[in-house]
């Protein structure tokens, strides 16, 4: 695989455990409403697969 081309790999517990703290952090911050966390927690956490750039 070339730099810069997306792949997806399968998300690990740890990996959304991550986006689950970033998200929480965006909320406490004032940068996400209530609704919004709410989403992007649930697409977070029934998440199976994630691109990654290399």
């Amino acid at each position: 695989m070339r730099t810069g081309e997306s792949s997806e790999v399968r998300a690990s517990h740890a990996d959304r455990d991550r986006i689950v703290d970033v998200l929480r952090v965006a909320a406490g911050d004032g940068r996400l409403t209530l609704e919004e966390l709410d989403e992007r927690l649930e697409a977070a956490l029934s998440g199976r697969w994630g691109s990654w750039r290399c």
